[in-house]
């Protein structure tokens, strides 16, 4: 129910923003730009959180997710893909876990072209949990570079972010980013990648498991608490057994070719 609420709530503010970037004054330029938020952006997004997180579990864990798992967690995404407006010919997690990659590939080549405002917005990302201050971005004229964090605990939580960041995302797209290399960072990120394949070794153990998925979900409650998402999500709204906006078109299911 919660994830239904959220995705429905984000479909809606794709919506406004789509609304008021393409209104007259603002500026977009759809020749050179395509439309805001339009499917290719939903579909690099989608699979950001779909297929690179199998990446991702791969090289914490050190060995994939078994088949099975791949499929079902690309499922889930294909479903929220559904519900935030995402084309069901054009869903990426519909046709399993070789062509989510390919297209994740194709797509990176076409999109990731970073520029001065993609490294602005990787240090506001990286610096925002340390150093909630910083001035917002640039809007309609080039980025200014951010002020020095404020302090030096700031500093080098910045830095274990940008360390850890590199080592998941590869010293190319790194150095893209102007992200900063730090040699005792990328020993600190090597460290906290080990523990955290430790503790998915721990995870699949079944009583330390059972204990650990437990805590898990209690501290991702009490974090979604401490940042307002229950009060976000609200506990009054309806839920519908159908996407409104799509109401023609049936759940896709697992297993099913792309628009049956």
């Amino acid at each position: 129910r919660e994830g239904w609420c959220a995705a429905v709530r984000v479909r809606a503010l794709h919506g406004r923003v789509r609304r008021r970037l393409l209104q007259p004054g603002r500026g977009w330029d759809t020749a050179a730009w395509g439309l805001p938020i339009n499917q290719e952006d939903q579909v690099a997004t989608l699979l950001a959180f779909s297929y690179n997180v199998l990446v991702g579990i791969e090289l914490i864990l050190g060995t994939p997710l078994p088949p099975g798992d791949q499929a079902a967690y690309l499922h889930l995404w294909r479903y929220l893909g559904w519900l935030l407006g995402v084309e069901e010919d054009l869903n990426p997690c519909a046709r399993g876990v070789d062509f989510a990659r390919a297209r994740l590939e194709s797509i990176v080549m076409h999109l990731l072209k970073p520029d001065e405002l993609s490294a602005s917005v990787a240090r506001h990302l990286l610096s925002a949990q340390s150093n909630p201050s910083l001035p917002p971005l640039a809007v309609g004229r080039a980025p200014t570079a951010p002020p020095p964090p404020p302090s030096a605990a700031a500093q080098r939580h910045y830095l274990r972010s940008a360390s850890l960041t590199r080592l998941l995302i590869g010293d190319p797209l790194g150095d893209a980013l102007q992200l900063p290399f730090d040699v005792a960072g990328r020993r600190r990120a090597r460290r906290v990648l080990r523990a955290l394949r430790a503790y998915g070794w721990l995870c699949g153990m079944r009583v330390v498991g059972r204990a650990l998925l437990c805590a898990h979900r209690y501290a991702m409650r009490a974090v979604q608490w401490a940042h307002g998402t229950e009060r976000f999500l609200g506990s009054s709204v309806p839920v519908a057994p159908t996407c409104p906006y799509m109401p023609s078109r049936p759940v896709p299911q697992p297993g099913a070719p792309c628009g049956a």
